[in-house]
């Protein structure tokens, strides 16, 4: 009786220090990822699910984003690029930071080494190589502007290099869906400007259609008038800004 008490305290003992360990261990795993932020390159853009780390909530056209690619590990002459692919490439914009559009050096971080660097791939608009230094740090190694331009799906997509094969394998990616904007009179902000514009198409009499570019935008599901259900669309993205 006494041995099996013994045995099932030991037992308990061991599941308390693996749940121990599991706490107390940040992240174990080894990655790099990418992540975006509103404009101010502080405030994260908000998830459409929190449990999808990689699905934004709907942004509008004329947004304007950070992106920062991080890693959690020091990993040493690490190589990827960030790109917009086809069939996603007419909807978003990604833009390097600096004088030199080829090698924007206001792109590169200090947590990516001293010899860091971005190269901009010359024949693609969106595709940037990214290379850190022997010596990195674990932290924000690049950073890059990312404008939404057309009514759509977006895929931004990061890449290792695997130069055994000259192969770029896609690790992470961040999805974004744009949608009409609201801020119709391009304040950076949807307010009560904007408000004034869509009300002045409120139950026209006057068909929305694209001869009147759907009432001035105010007709946002384009069902040919401005009703409640444009309201409700307009109302969600009431006090966002785009820039």
């Amino acid at each position: 009786m006494c041995d099996f008490v013994h045995r099932e305290n030991w037992t308990v003992k061991k599941l308390a220090i693996l749940l121990l360990l599991l706490i107390i261990t940040p992240n174990a795993v080894c990655e790099v990822t990418a992540k975006a932020y509103l404009a101010d390159g502080i405030t994260p853009l908000e998830l459409a699910d929190p449990c999808v780390p990689h699905q934004y909530r709907d942004i509008m056209v004329g947004t304007e984003l950070v992106i920062v690619i991080d890693s959690n590990v020091a990993e040493p002459d690490w190589s990827g690029a960030i790109d917009i692919s086809e069939p996603y490439s007419n909807y978003g914009v990604v833009y390097g930071r600096g004088d030199d559009p080829n090698y924007p050096e206001d792109s590169v971080l200090p947590a990516a080494g001293m010899g860091a660097f971005v190269e901009k791939y010359p024949y693609e608009t969106n595709w940037f190589d990214l290379y850190t230094d022997t010596y990195p740090q674990a932290g924000d190694w690049f950073i890059f502007d990312y404008n939404a331009v057309e009514i759509g799906d977006c895929n931004v997509g990061l890449y290792y290099w695997d130069w055994e094969y000259y192969t770029p394998y896609l690790i992470h990616y961040l999805e974004f869906t744009h949608v009409q904007t609201r801020d119709f009179d391009n304040s950076g902000r949807v307010d009560f400007g904007d408000f004034s514009a869509f009300a002045s198409w409120w139950k026209t009499d006057e068909t929305c259609d694209e001869q009147n570019n759907f009432c001035g935008k105010s007709d946002l599901n384009e069902n040919s008038y401005v009703d409640e259900f444009d309201l409700m669309q307009f109302s969600q993205f009431w006090l966002v800004e785009t820039r």
